[in-house]
C-alpha cells in the first residue's frame, strides 16, 4: 500500500501561470508537486506515470491496437479481455522489431465457439492470412496454440469471425489473453502496458489493491463559494482506453454516490450519478473502449459538490476515489489518468487559451470494401450459409424460434436452393409440436418459458408456410401426442388452435409478467400477441380477435395507444391517465421508455418495428415508426472514428436509468437492421444511415444481424440500392444545418449549433423529483459531460422521498436525509376514483406502491430550465388540453436584447417576458453572433 503525502496550503496559491478554467474558482494539476502541494494533496495507492525503462533483450510488444471493443491492452494481463461486437473487426500486436514466429497463443473468454484468422505482415500494409480455425470451447485461462509456417513480421492480427451461439456466426467475440511466438512472458509484454500521457501533461491514476473492489483514492483542498452552488470538474484524456467508475466523497470518507447493486438503475445511488462511470464499449464488458471515448483530446467530467460539503465554508476537502467495474467486484487495473480538477459556481467553465486540447476531431476515410465479393455475394453467402445450416441441423430445439422463422422465410425465397423445399415445412411442423409436448409436460400452460418470444416466433413461422400446412394435410392429421397429455384423439388443427390461444389469453391477462411495461419487452410480448392472433384467424377464426382489435396491442407498443395492461391497476391510476397523463411505452415524439429515455434496449425498435410495419401492412403504423427512427437518430448518432481510423457512427448515451448500461462512448451502430429498415419505411434518414452503411464499408465488418433478418436484408439491400443516393444528413453529421428538438414526455433534448453539439436529459431517476440533469456537449476539441443543477417547477404531493443514510455496501452517505418532494395529479381526480378522502397522502393509501418512487410520472416536474455555457434550455412537460396544461416565464438572465431560439431558428426579442407553452422546449443561443 503507498501512501503520497503533499503537505502544502492554499494561502498564496494563485491561478497566474497555471493552465486551466479562466472562471474557476480554483485549480490542481495532479502529477505537479507544486500544485499538489499548494492543494494539501494526500493519496494511497495511486502513481504519476513515468517512462518504464525498456528491459528485453530481443523483440518486444510495443503497442496493442483494436478497430473497435473494449481495451486491448488487457489481452496482456492476467486479468484482462478483449470484448468486440462485429465479425471483421480486428486486434493487432505490433512488435518492436522484424521477427521471425510460428505461433500464436490464444486464451479465450467465455467457453464459446469463436471463428477467427490469424493475418501477419513486416511493414502494416501488405497483410498474409496465416491461420484460420475456430476456439475448442474450453474457456478462459486454457491457451490453444494455432501454429503455421515460420513468417517474419512486426504486426500480428487476430480477426474476428462470430461465435457459434447455436443458431449462426453471430454475437460477441471475447480474446482473454494472447502469447507471439517466442516472446517470454511478461518481460516482453509490459513495454505495451506503459502508461503514456496525454500531450505530454502531468496525471495521476489510481492503482488497484490487492482483492479490494476499492482501489487508490487521493484527497486535496480547494476554494469555493461558501453561499453558493459549486461545481468540480475533472480532466481526462480521451485517449485512455481503460476507464474506472470514480467517485465522490467527503473529508470524512462518506460517499455522495455508490455503485447500483442491480447496475440497472441510478435509483440505489440515492439518484446521484457517479463522477465517472461511462465508457463501456461492450455492454457488459469492463469499462473501456479500444481507441479511448474521445482520442485525441480531452475529456471534461462535470459534477455537483454537495451543499453538506460547501455551505459556509470557502473551502471544501474534496476525495476521488477509484472502484473495480461491477458492484464489489475487485479492481484489477489502474485507471484512466487524471490530469488536473477545477471548481467553479457555474456548471460550464471556459477554459484559458493556453490550455492543451488536442487536435479537432475529423471523420476519417472509409473502410475499403474486399476487392473480390461485392456487397450481395456477401449477403447472400450469409443467408445460403445460415439456410444449409439450419436444414442440416434440422432437429430445432423448441427454443430455437428465430431459426424456425428463418427457415420459413427462406421457404418463399425464390433465390434459394430451398424455395418450396417440403422438408422445411416438416421442421416447422416438428418444432412446434415439440414446444406443445413440452408445455403439456410442465404443467405449468403457457408460462412454462420465460421467453417473451416464443410463443410469437411459433406462430409467425406456422404463419407463413400454413399454406403448404394445409396442402400437405399436416392440420387434419390426428397429432402425435404422448400418453396422458390429452392428445390422443385430436386433430394438430385443434392442438395447435388452443396451444395458441391459451398463451395469447394468458399474455392479454392481469397475471403478473404478462404484458411486462418496459418498452422492449412490451414490443416483444405485444408482437406475439399479434402474430399467435394471425395463427388463429387461420386455425379457427372463430377464435381470434377481430383485426382491429389486435392492432390495437401493436398501437400500443409503440405509443400510438396507452398503455394500461398490466399497469397501472389501480383506478384512480387509469383516472389520471383518462384524465391527460397516460402511460406509454414510447414517448409521443418516437423515443422507446426504460422509465427515462430508453439506451441500449431502446436501439432495436425502430428496426424491429420497420420489419413488423412490412409484416402488417399498416400504413399508420409505418408513419409512426418513422417518427422512431427519426428520434433514435437525433438523440443517439454521433460521427466517429474506429481504432483504425475509419469513420463510423457511434451511438453515445450519457444519460438514462439502468446504470450501466448507459453507453459511452457508444457502440459503433448504424441500425439493427439497415438494409431492411431503409426498404420499409423508405424515409430520409433510415436511407442515409443504409447508405452511410454501405459507404462507410460497415457491411463487412458489423455482426451478422440475428438469423431473423438474414434472409429478408438480401431483397431489402435491392430495393434500397435503386432508392440511393440520399442528399440528406442526419441530424449530428457534418453538413446538417442548425437545429433544436425535444422530447418532453421523457425530458430529453438534443441540439447542433455550428460545430457543437448539445444534449441532455432532466431525467435521471424515479426517486421523488431530481434537480439534477445530465448535458453531453461536444465541439471538435472539447469534450464535457456535465451533470448540473436544474430549475424545476411542479405540482407537490405531500409525500417525499427520502435519501437513505447508507448506501449499498453500508457506505456512509453525505446526502443521508435529504428529502425530494414527488408530483401528484389533483387531489379531486384521486377521491374522484373512489379514494379514500382527505390529503394528498391518499395517494399513497390507494396504490402509492405504483405512483410515489415507482412511477415515473410522479418524478416528472412541469417544467425545467438550465442555462450551459452561451446556451439556456427550458421545457415545458405539460401537455394542452388536459389537468396539467400550464405556461411558464422561462427566467432569461441576459443583457442581450434578442437571441436566436434553435428549435424555432428565430430570433426572439428578450426584453419582455419569454412564456412557453405546454409541451414545448426553447433553447437560446446567448453568446456571440456566429
Amino acid at each position: 500500500m503507498t501512501l503520497v503525502v503533499v503537505v502544502g496550503g492554499l494561502a498564496g496559491f494563485h491561478l497566474a501561470g497555471t493552465a486551466g478554467a479562466r472562471d474557476a474558482l480554483d485549480s490542481i494539476n495532479f502529477g505537479d508537486r507544486e500544485s499538489e502541494q499548494a492543494h494539501r494533496f494526500i493519496s494511497e495507492n495511486s502513481e504519476i506515470p513515468e517512462e518504464i525503462p525498456i528491459a528485453v533483450d530481443g523483440p518486444y510488444v510495443q503497442s496493442v491496437t483494436a478497430t473497435d471493443g473494449t481495451a486491448p491492452q488487457a489481452t496482456l494481463t492476467e486479468n484482462g479481455e478483449w470484448a468486440v461486437h462485429n465479425n471483421g473487426e480486428w486486434i493487432e500486436y505490433a512488435l518492436s522489431e522484424l521477427t521471425e514466429i510460428d505461433r500464436v497463443e490464444i486464451a479465450w473468454g467465455r467457453g464459446q465457439t469463436f471463428f477467427f484468422e490469424i493475418h501477419a505482415s513486416s511493414d502494416g500494409e501488405r497483410w498474409e492470412r496465416v491461420y484460420e480455425g475456430a476456439s475448442w470451447r474450453r474457456g478462459s485461462g486454457h491457451f490453444e496454440t494455432c501454429e503455421f509456417d515460420p513468417v517474419q513480421v512486426r504486426h500480428v492480427r487476430i480477426v474476428a469471425r462470430g461465435r457459434d451461439s447455436g443458431r449462426s456466426r453471430t454475437g460477441r467475440f471475447f480474446i482473454a489473453q494472447v502469447r507471439i511466438g517466442n516472446l517470454p512472458y511478461p518481460e516482453a509484454y509490459q513495454p505495451a502496458l506503459a502508461y503514456r500521457p496525454g500531450l505530454n501533461q502531468p496525471s495521476r491514476r489510481l492503482l488497484p489493491v490487492a482483492d479490494s473492489w476499492e482501489g487508490g483514492w487521493m484527497r486535496f483542498v480547494m476554494k469555493c463559494e461558501p453561499d453558493q452552488k459549486n461545481y468540480l470538474t475533472v480532466k481526462l484524456w480521451g485517449s485512455d482506453n481503460v476507464m474506472s467508475p470514480l467517485y465522490l466523497r467527503d473529508k470524512d470518507g462518506r460517499w455522495v454516490a455508490a455503485p447500483a447493486i442491480s447496475m440497472h438503475r441510478t435509483g440505489d445511488n440515492a439518484a446521484w450519478t457517479p463522477l465517472w462511470e461511462f465508457a463501456g464499449g461492450v455492454a457488459g464488458g469492463p469499462l473501456g473502449v479500444a481507441n479511448g471515448p474521445f482520442p485525441g483530446r480531452f475529456i471534461y467530467a462535470t459534477y455537483p459538490i454537495p451543499r453538506e460539503m460547501t455551505q459556509g465554508r470557502s473551502e471544501v476537502t474534496l476525495q476521488i476515489q477509484a472502484v473495480g467495474s461491477e458492484f464489489e467486484r475487485p479492481m484489477f487495473k489502474p485507471s484512466q489518468g487524471i490530469y488536473a480538477a477545477y471548481t467553479h459556481t457555474e456548471p460550464f467553465s471556459h477554459f484559458a487559451d493556453d490550455e492543451p486540447q488536442g487536435e479537432p476531431f475529423e471523420w476519417g476515410p472509409n473502410r475499403p470494401a474486399p476487392q473480390d465479393l461485392s456487397v450481395e455475394e456477401k449477403l447472400m453467402n450469409d443467408a445460403l450459409d445460415l439456410i444449409a445450416d439450419l436444414v442440416e441441423r434440422r432437429g430445432l430445439s423448441a427454443e430455437d424460434y428465430r431459426g424456425l422463422e428463418s427457415l420459413a422465410q427462406a421457404y418463399h425465397a425464390e433465390w434459394s436452393d430451398h424455395y418450396r423445399d417440403e422438408e422445411i415445412v416438416r421442421i416447422v411442423r416438428d418444432t412446434i409440436d415439440a414446444s406443445i409436448r413440452n408445455e403439456a409436460r410442465s404443467g405449468q400452460g403457457p408460462s412454462w418459458t420465460d421467453s417473451w418470444h416464443l410463443h410469437g416466433k411459433l406462430a409467425i413461422a406456422f404463419v407463413q408456410v400454413s399454406g403448404a400446412f394445409e396442402e400437405m394435410g399436416f392440420l387434419d392429421q390426428r397429432f402425435e401426442g404422448e400418453r396422458g397429455l390429452g392428445y390422443a384423439y385430436v386433430s394438430r388443427r385443434h392442438v395447435y388452435a388452443k396451444f395458441f390461444q391459451d398463451a395469447l389469453e394468458w399474455r392479454r391477462s392481469e397475471s403478473e409478467g404478462t404484458r411486462r411495461r418496459v418498452a422492449n419487452q412490451v414490443e416483444s410480448v405485444d408482437r406475439a400477441i399479434y402474430r399467435m392472433n394471425r395463427a388463429l384467424q387461420i386455425l379457427s377464426p372463430e377464435l381470434a380477435m377481430p383485426e382491429e382489435a389486435a392492432l390495437r396491442y401493436l398501437y400500443e407498443t409503440i405509443g400510438m395507444e396507452p398503455f394500461y395492461s398490466a399497469w397501472p391497476r389501480h383506478e384512480w391510476v387509469r383516472a389520471v391517465a383518462d384524465a391527460g397523463y397516460p402511460y406509454y411505452v414510447v414517448s409521443y415524439k418516437g423515443n422507446a421508455r426504460e422509465v427515462g429515455l430508453g439506451t441500449s434496449y431502446g436501439e432495436g425498435a425502430p428496426s424491429r418495428n420497420a420489419r413488423l410495419a412490412a409484416e402488417i401492412g399498416d400504413e399508420k403504423f409505418t408513419e409512426r415508426v418513422r417518427q422512431l427512427a427519426e428520434a433514435r437518430a437525433t438523440m443517439t448518432r454521433r460521427p466517429a472514428n474506429d481504432g483504425a481510423g475509419y469513420a463510423v457512427l457511434r451511438a453515445p448515451v450519457v444519460y438514462g436509468w439502468r446504470g450501466r448500461s448507459v453507453a459511452y462512448p457508444g457502440l459503433i451502430r448504424y441500425t439493427g437492421s439497415p438494409f431492411i429498415q431503409a426498404a420499409v419505411l423508405q424515409d430520409p434518414i433510415s436511407l442515409r444511415i443504409a447508405e452511410l452503411y454501405l459507404e462507410q464499408g460497415r457491411v463487412f465488418a458489423e455482426a451478422t444481424p440475428r438469423i431473423n433478418q438474414i434472409i429478408p436484408r438480401i431483397e431489402a439491400y435491392r430495393t434500397v440500392k435503386q432508392l440511393l443516393p440520399t442528399n440528406h444528413r442526419l441530424p449530428m453529421e457534418p453538413g446538417h444545418e442548425d437545429f433544436a428538438w425535444a422530447d418532453e414526455d421523457l425530458a430529453v433534448f438534443a441540439a447542433k449549433h455550428g460545430e457543437a453539439m448539445i444534449s441532455g436529459s432532466f431525467f435521471l431517476d424515479k426517486a421523488g423529483i431530481v434537480p439534477y440533469g445530465r448535458i453531453h456537449y461536444t465541439t471538435p476539441q472539447i469534450e464535457r459531460i456535465a451533470t448540473v443543477k436544474v430549475d424545476t417547477k411542479f405540482n407537490a404531493a405531500e409525500h417525499t422521498y427520502t435519501i437513505p443514510d447508507q448506501l449499498p455496501g453500508g457506505r456512509e452517505n453525505v446526502l443521508g436525509g435529504r428529502q425530494r418532494p414527488a408530483a401528484a395529479p389533483p387531489l379531486d381526480l384521486i377521491e374522484a376514483a373512489g379514494s379514500p378522502p382527505g390529503s394528498v397522502n391518499a395517494v399513497s393509501e390507494a396504490g402509492g406502491d405504483q405512483w410515489i418512487g415507482s412511477d415515473e410520472r410522479s418524478s416528472m416536474a412541469d417544467f425545467y430550465q438550465v442555462r450551459f455555457g452561451e446556451y439556456l434550455v427550458a421545457m415545458n412537460t405539460t401537455v394542452e388540453g388536459t389537468y396539467r396544461e400550464q405556461t411558464f416565464v422561462v427566467d432569461v438572465d441576459s443583457d442581450k436584447s434578442r437571441a436566436l431560439n434553435l428549435a424555432s431558428g428565430e430570433t426572439i426579442d428578450l426584453t419582455g417576458q419569454v412564456e412557453l407553452g405546454p409541451r414545448s422546449t426553447l433553447v437560446l443561443y446567448l453568446g456571440k453572433s456566429q
